[in-house]
């Protein structure tokens, strides 16, 4: 009977005290696959029945390379497709790679875990044992795995399956941390046993080689840690010597002191803090007055009148800050999201602003963008300057606005009577010497100029102490028309000097000589209408005479239309008026203009002079000078009773087209090359001048 009872207990030995592991095969997980997974299969033999506590899956190992963990989901798929989810989207968020992974029963929380995931952790589907218990491990295991974003892949390199008996010392599982303070963490976990060993150690630093720190204590506070620092620990069951095999890692960090808003950190102007963090900070993702902020710091500034500039400088552009004011200075005196200033999305450094008022308390919320993985580290400064002594006015006005006068007026910041003012050309700057003083508010300038632009600035008077000066303010006084002659001496479009021409316009300006015998010259200073390529969208037509139904003086690019467009880059149009003088050549010496523009685009329009000088239209009006014949086709003849020392030949749009200096009583100009048309002929005689209509046929 003891035989066989030995020999009984020597099979079940045989049977659950081995452990038995199985390759699977690798390869490719290719980008953003999911919910398509690949199958990576492995081939198990000779198991059997899975029993909990008995024969169990005790562990899978896996090594992936992967650009972004937290893309994988990998699922564990048993011969009769009973699955259990191993891994999924979210772990490790933007880290590389999985090296040296365990997973099971015995592990710690992946999601404490951070890449590559060195150690023991437990399956995020649950208990393996409690998942396959019951179904034979014979057949094939696939290990289903996909990519669940565009931009990285990754590669299975290898993966096993570890079959046998459960330790006859259970590791403890559901390890936590807790009740931080600025030095310890109560670390604990869920086991039967009395006895432990631990080891609290920097996170990333893999399972232990050797003997943990001896306790009976569950949970125990592990003291001598610092803020900061980002740990680990394992733990191991120690049941009368047999020990069980290490649980973990579970990641923990201790909170800044200044993790809540009441132990916010003082921050003193001038007084800047370096090396700053919000790593291990506690209460993960919030709404600030940014967007979404992570794990947050808090800074108590105490007001004293004064112009506060914080600056953050992080380790990476994902700060973000937000100002709060306490209305009874403590930190239940404000509303998370109402901030009186903020910032901080994508810059680095942040700048934020505010005005500080004595007594007044201030809190400032520094986190990281989004989820505050990771932490940012951080300097943090607040550079402060007094209010002024004498407050500034504030919104500056101008009304009442005519062609020679305003009314400036402002708001008064404190309680001055008294202000200088100066009112400037646009662009000036603020001022460097006194302005006018006085005691009206508003005040009003007189002595300005019709259609030109201007700026003023004003600043309080307290009693010889002065304000900044507030400014510019802009403005414009209106254009009021002038009537284009040749006494005024201006032609300029509707919209004046300083404005631009109005849409669906319409209008006809005859230009006329004061004296009969006189001709009309217009002088182009500046010139800019709305082109269509080379045609015009508004543009000017040029009548030489006293009406629009008088002969055209057409632009060179064609049409009748004269535009030239200088907000193009570069300016074109069908010719361009600025530059040149155009002089009537027809017997009333008037010229006439129409310009039309269509109902949309405005450009700034023309301004020209006006001037009316005589003009001999005689064939022989120059003392016996003569010039024949008139029209011409080809030469024209020249004769005086002088010597003609220059002749000079000009289209009507201002451009010479012949020269000639002959020092002879006699001359003939070859006008055969020229177009047909009407042309000015100069010719000078003793140093006289006198100017000619002339025609080519």
């Amino acid at each position: 009977m003891k035989k066989i009872t030995l020999l009984f207990c020597a099979l079940l030995v045989s049977a659950v005290g081995f452990a038995q592991t199985f390759p699977g095969a690798g390869g490719t997980v290719p980008d953003a696959s999911c919910p398509t997974t690949t199958n990576f299969d492995a081939a198990v033999t000779g198991v059997g029945t899975l029993t909990s506590g008995t024969l169990e899956l005790r562990e899978i190992n896996i090594d992936i390379s992967h650009t972004w963990d937290s893309d994988l989901e990998v699922t564990l798929q048993a011969p009769d497709g009973t699955t259990t989810l191993l891994l999924f989207d979210g772990v490790g968020s933007g880290g590389d790679d999985f090296t040296g992974t365990v997973i099971s029963d015995d592990g710690g929380d992946f999601t404490a875990g951070s890449p590559p995931f060195t150690g023991d952790f437990a399956a995020q589907g649950g208990s393996l044992a409690t998942t396959f218990d019951g179904l034979s491990a014979d057949g094939i295991w696939s290990l289903l795995a996909c990519d669940s974003a565009g931009g990285d892949e990754g590669t299975i390199n290898s993966w096993s399956l570890t079959f046998g008996a459960p330790p006859s010392c259970p590791a403890p599982t559901a390890l936590t941390a807790s009740g931080f303070t600025a030095s310890s963490a109560d670390i604990g976990w869920t086991d039967s046993a009395s006895s432990w060993e631990y080891v609290v150690q920097n996170s990333g630093t893999g399972e232990p080689d050797g003997a943990g720190t001896p306790t009976s204590m569950n949970p125990i506070t592990v003291t001598g840690l610092s803020t900061g620092v980002a740990y680990e620990f394992y733990v191991r069951s120690n049941c009368s010597g047999d020990l069980s095999p290490w649980a973990g890692p579970f990641a923990f960090s201790l909170p800044p002191a200044n993790d809540e808003c009441v132990n916010a950190t003082p921050l003193i102007c001038g007084t800047p803090l370096t090396g700053q963090t919000t790593s291990g900070a506690n209460g993960g993702s919030g709404t600030s007055c940014v967007g979404s902020i992570g794990n947050d710091v808090w800074y108590q500034l105490t007001g004293a009148d004064e112009d506060v500039e914080i600056t953050i400088n992080a380790s990476v552009e994902e700060a973000q800050v937000g100002i709060y004011e306490s209305t009874d200075g403590s930190c239940g005196g404000f509303t998370l999201g109402t901030c009186i200033a903020s910032g901080g999305s994508s810059e680095n450094p942040v700048v934020v602003t505010f005005a500080a008022n004595a007594g007044t308390e201030y809190f400032l919320r520094v986190g990281n963008w989004i989820n505050g993985d990771p932490g940012v580290t951080f300097d943090i400064s607040a550079v402060c300057t007094a209010f002024p002594t004498c407050t500034p006015p504030n919104t500056l006005t101008a009304t009442s606005i005519t062609e020679t006068s305003a009314d400036l007026g402002w708001t008064e910041g404190g309680t001055a009577t008294t202000w200088e003012y100066v009112v400037q050309a646009p662009g000036s700057g603020e001022p460097a010497g006194a302005g006018t003083s006085t005691t009206l508010n508003p005040v009003n300038v007189t002595g300005l100029t019709g259609d030109t632009p201007y700026e003023f600035y004003v600043r309080a008077d307290c009693s010889g102490d002065l304000s900044p000066w507030v400014g510019p303010f802009e403005f414009a006084t209106p254009y009021v028309p002038v009537p284009a002659n040749c006494t005024t001496g201006i032609f300029l479009d509707s919209g004046g000097n300083g404005g631009d021409y109005s849409t669906s316009e319409n209008i006809t300006t005859t230009i006329c000589p004061d004296s009969a015998g006189d001709a009309v010259t217009v002088d182009f200073s500046f010139f800019s209408a709305e082109n269509n390529g080379t045609g015009c969208w508004d543009g000017l037509t040029i009548h030489d005479g006293p009406d629009a139904t008088a002969p055209t003086i057409d632009p060179p690019g064609g049409g009748t239309i004269w535009c030239w467009d200088r907000d193009d880059v570069p300016a074109s149009g069908s010719g361009d008026l600025q530059g040149m003088a155009i002089t009537s050549q027809s017997a009333s010496g008037c010229l006439t203009f129409v310009f039309t523009s269509d109902g949309s685009v405005v450009r700034e329009g023309w301004a020209a002079s006006i001037s009316c000088n005589p003009l001999s239209l005689d064939d022989n009006d120059f003392e016996g000078f003569k010039y024949f014949p008139n029209p011409t086709t080809g030469n024209l003849s020249l004769r005086a009773q002088d010597n003609i020392q220059a002749v000079s030949v000009y289209n009507m749009i201002g451009q010479e087209v012949l020269r000639a200096t002959p020092n002879t009583l006699t001359d003939e100009l070859d006008m055969s090359g020229l177009n047909t048309g009407a042309y000015f002929l100069k010719v000078r005689i003793n140093d006289a001048e006198q100017n000619f209509r002339i025609i080519k046929e």
